[in-house]
């Protein structure tokens, strides 16, 4: 720091404006050779022009360069430039993210981090209310670059106040919120002779206007209102030829419509605070940018009276008296160079800052709580590799490969996964996930190269162990299709559903299965069928073998009997191979096996695959012969039948019962043979009815060990040994006419066996 007497001013120069930063330069004179500028850098230094009538005026800033100008007439020379402390503001760059703040509080948080530049750091004179932002993003800029694109993003201005060792950014939203100069008036004089030079006056007076857009239309797009109507215009009340020309911009930067109204005022403000322009020159250090102030004086014609905002200044001072080559006088001069505007004029800062673009994707990590963390929108949230603060983002819509309503895609990124984002119109304030990539963190479905000709779509299961998935192997020769489903798995089909498997189907259903066909359903089969029920076990097969095998030994030996031929006793051969034990074994193992297969997580199914066309093989291995189906019944077997039923068998027909068989019949039965009826018994035969009646059109033959009995045309002959009658009374007449014709008609006569 620096004494107030160890350098004399000698020149000072610069420039200040509402909306910019000033710089003012400062020549110097020292007694000092030896001055260190490095620990000048960063300080505070302050020219004070003295006042008698309003006191002295300070313009203070932070010394930011500073160098020898060599050896003058009154000492070492220095120059000095001074800077606000929103210039150091502009050498820090950063990235970071801001939550549900408005656009003040955004303001004042980057200012904390100022806080020690200068004191007070700024003055907050706002006087409207501002919104609530969701989502803000400094990206790469500068804090001063930030600072400035969001104050011109809503209309805000700001300029300095400058005291004794220190200045104070002041932000104002309203022009009656500017500071008055000292006193309030400054005079003006048509002749720059006719004035006290004592006085702070001004001369040189010029007014000017300018063509500007005189309408602005805005449009944008909200998501969760896409039907919203969002186009708002604003136009100027400029009656002049193309005083109404247009600018349309989108996206405008809102997200309801009301808000858009008065987002287009504020634009059209700031392209019409670029008229209004009055310029003028004079002697008043007290006027820097940011002041307002009244003339009085002379008239100026067509200026109309009023308050004026001074916008722009420019200062030049010179101590004549210790300028190299002087006269060696003790005269000082000041001149200044000033931009007024009317007060009741729009003043609104020009969107002149530079905004960040995103030219192409980044990625991110997805976050939040959980395993899966989403809005109703299917939003998330993302961290990005560059934000130091651990920040996370606003939530971000998802890419899906289609979308309508309750229709499209829905894939949900994860929390932990890698997100591809990018950015609407490249503004880092619009992020959109767009995909996802793999990282040396998170494995891949199947090991890679190895199976680079899968095309997978897997889900983990939430909170718990196990995965869906869908693959697709498209190697030649190893072409498949695999889905896995960890719990259930629900197809609905509202219209028609076709199949067409070329080779073999396997089908496992390990607990329960239930058919319900509305209509009508067919079932053709071109080989052979087989049905088990409750025969999963070995123990089933082994225990029906022998059945099978002598039911069809005493087919064979009933069509022997009765002379039917080679054919039904081809057929018992074929029902007697129906069972192959060892291959119906064999497939019955492998069916554990096919049910515990399920390599899918690492082979895509193909386990499952070689193992059902193995059991597909060794089933067809069971039955080789065309045509035939088994049926195989553990325990029980109930058919019910509502009208009636049909069985038509084209050769033969052979029925096995272990143990008992029952028929019972309500009404009618019949029973037609074409040729002939053998009935064996290995006990007895009991048969009980109130009437019963045998009858033979030839031949009738009753016999057992001690006799025959044989009715035909010709009588009655009984053949036996030894004939006994026992009967208290017995009659023998001859018979009757009736009698002899019922013998010759077809129909039989009655005979009575009465139930016991």
């Amino acid at each position: 720091m620096l004494g107030e007497t160890e350098l004399v001013l000698l020149r000072f120069t610069g420039q200040d404006a509402v909306n910019d930063l000033f710089e003012y330069r400062i020549e110097a004179v020292s007694l000092k050779s030896d001055i260190d500028l490095n620990a000048l850098m960063g300080t505070h230094a302050h020219v004070a022009f003295s006042n008698q009538l309003h006191g002295p005026r300070f313009y203070d800033g932070i010394i930011t360069d500073a160098e020898t100008l060599g050896v003058g007439d009154g000492g070492y020379l220095y120059s000095l430039t001074l800077r606000p402390w929103l210039w150091l503001a502009d050498q820090r760059q950063n990235q970071r993210i801001f939550h549900n703040k408005t656009v003040v509080e955004i303001i004042e948080e980057v200012f904390a981090d100022w806080a020690e530049a200068s004191q007070p750091l700024f003055d907050n004179r706002l006087l409207q209310d501002y919104p609530v932002l969701e989502y803000t993003v400094q990206f790469g800029e500068t804090d001063r670059n930030f600072i400035c694109r969001q104050m011109e993003r809503f209309g805000i201005n700001y300029c300095f106040d400058h005291q004794a060792g220190a200045h104070t950014l002041v932000m104002t939203d309203d022009p009656l919120s500017f500071s008055a100069i000292a006193g309030g008036t400054r005079d003006y004089y048509n002749s720059v002779d006719d004035h006290n030079a004592d006085d702070e006056h001004f001369w040189d007076w010029r007014s000017g206007r300018g063509l500007t857009t005189g309408a602005v239309k805005l449009t944008d797009f909200n998501f969760k209102t896409p039907k919203a109507a969002m186009q708002v215009s604003q136009l100027s009340g400029r009656t002049h030829p193309h005083g109404q020309i247009e600018s349309y911009a989108y996206p405008g930067d809102y997200l309801e419509a009301g808000t858009g109204k008065g987002l287009s005022q504020t634009r059209l403000k700031q392209i019409e605070s670029a008229d209004h322009r009055q310029r003028i020159v004079g002697n008043a250090p007290s006027l820097s940018s940011g002041l307002a102030l009244d003339l009085t004086g002379d008239e100026i014609p067509g200026r109309k009276p009023g308050t004026l905002i001074c916008l722009e200044a420019r200062h030049s001072y010179s101590a004549n008296g210790y300028q190299s080559g002087g006269s060696g006088g003790d005269t000082a001069s000041f001149s200044g160079e000033y931009v007024l505007t009317p007060v009741d004029a729009p003043i609104l800062p020009p969107r002149t800052t530079y905004i960040p673009r995103i030219h192409g994707p980044q990625t991110a990590m997805v976050v939040g709580e959980g395993e899966i963390d989403c809005d109703e929108y299917g939003r998330v949230l993302v961290h990005f590799h560059w934000d130091l603060q651990k920040a996370y983002s606003m939530r971000c819509r998802v890419l899906q490969h289609s979308a309508a309503g309750e229709y499209g895609g829905m894939v949900i990124p994860r929390i932990g996964m890698e997100a591809v984002v990018e950015f609407l119109e490249g503004d880092p304030d619009k992020p959109l996930v767009t995909g996802c990539v793999f990282n040396g963190k998170t494995d891949r479905p199947y090991s890679l190269p190895g199976h680079k000709t899968k095309h997978v779509i897997r889900a983990d299961t939430h909170e718990g162990s196990g995965f869906n998935e869908i693959s697709f192997e498209a190697q030649a020769g190893q072409e498949n299709m695999a889905i896995h489903a960890q719990k259930d798995q629900t197809i609905r089909v509202l219209n028609d559903q076709s199949a067409n498997i070329s080779a073999n189907r396997v089908e496992q259903i390990g607990a329960n299965a239930s058919l319900n066909v509305a209509a009508n359903s067919m079932e053709r089969v071109g080989a052979n069928k087989n049905i088990s029920v409750g025969g999963g076990g070995m123990g089933l097969l082994k225990m029906l073998m022998p059945l099978v095998q002598a039911g069809g030994k005493f087919m064979k030996k009933g069509a022997n009997k009765a002379g039917s031929g080679a054919g039904v006793g081809g057929f018992a051969g074929i029902v007697a191979g129906v069972s192959d034990l060892p291959n119906e074994l064999a497939a019955i193992a492998m069916k554990g096996q096919f049910t515990g297969s399920g390599g899918h997580r690492n082979a895509g199914g193909a386990d499952q695959l070689g193992k059902g066309a193995t059991m597909a093989r060794l089933l067809q291995m069971i039955m080789p012969s065309s045509g035939t189906m088994n049926v195989t019944v553990e325990k029980y077997k109930k058919e019910t039948v509502g009208a009636g039923s049909t069985e038509q068998v084209g050769l033969a027909k052979n029925v096995l019962v272990g143990n008992v068989l029952t028929t019972s019949v309500g009404k009618l039965m019949q029973t037609k043979v074409g040729e002939d009826y053998d009935l064996e018994t290995k006990k007895s035969i009991f048969s009980r009815t109130r009437k019963h009646t045998l009858h033979a059109k030839d031949k009738f033959v009753i016999g057992g060990p001690g006799g025959t009995i044989i009715i035909d045309n010709s009588g009655i002959t009984i053949k036996t040994k030894h004939l006994k009658v026992k009967s208290p009374k017995v009659d023998f007449t001859s018979g009757a006419p009736d009698q002899v014709d019922a013998l010759k008609s077809d129909k039989p006569f009655a005979q009575d066996c009465k139930g016991k």
